[in-house]
């Protein structure tokens, strides 16, 4: 039997405490049981990885907007590589890649139809604005380019200010 315990006048009873045979065995089988069920768990997910980057491939589609028509007055931008001889749809393509990487380029280009051995040339962005010029040694042409990669999805709308205080 356990020996009684005592307390000080006035203060709480005493907490007595008691030998369980066993105790000990039932905590550890307590144990084992536990770790096996964590055990027979199947083990964390991953967290998803990203997708991976899209390798960017531009479709170019180049149309013919006038013929004998350049850029118009201080319209060219930049002469390109691609010659006249490689036909409008490579300097299209070489024109796109200059706008998307940040270029000084706009959508519209000249390729002389007569001289092959001049290399094409993109105009300045907002031809719109300016009046092209007849000129019998370009043609004017615009592309139109496509991404391969998805567009991004949009940007959440912006939560709305506080309210004013009364």
């Amino acid at each position: 039997a356990p020996a009684a315990a005592t307390s000080p006048p006035g203060a709480p009873p005493a907490r007595t405490r008691m030998a369980l045979p066993g105790a000990r065995a039932c905590l550890a089988l307590a144990c084992l049981a536990a770790a096996a069920a964590g055990a027979s768990a199947s083990p964390p997910s991953p967290p998803p990885t990203p997708p991976a980057p899209c390798e960017e491939v531009l479709q170019v589609a180049v149309i013919l907007v006038s013929e004998t028509t350049n850029c118009g007055p201080a319209g060219v931008a930049k002469a390109m590589t691609s010659t006249s001889s490689m036909g409008a749809q490579a300097c299209g393509e070489e024109v796109a890649a200059e706008v998307a990487a940040g270029g000084d380029c706009g959508d519209h280009f000249i390729v002389s139809p007569l001289y092959g051995g001049w290399v094409c040339r993109c105009c300045l962005p907002n031809i719109e604005n300016r009046v092209p010029e007849a000129k019998e040694q370009w043609d004017l042409y615009r592309y139109d380019a496509t991404s391969s990669c998805p567009l991004p999805p949009p940007l959440p709308p912006p939560s709305p200010p506080p309210p004013r205080p009364p």
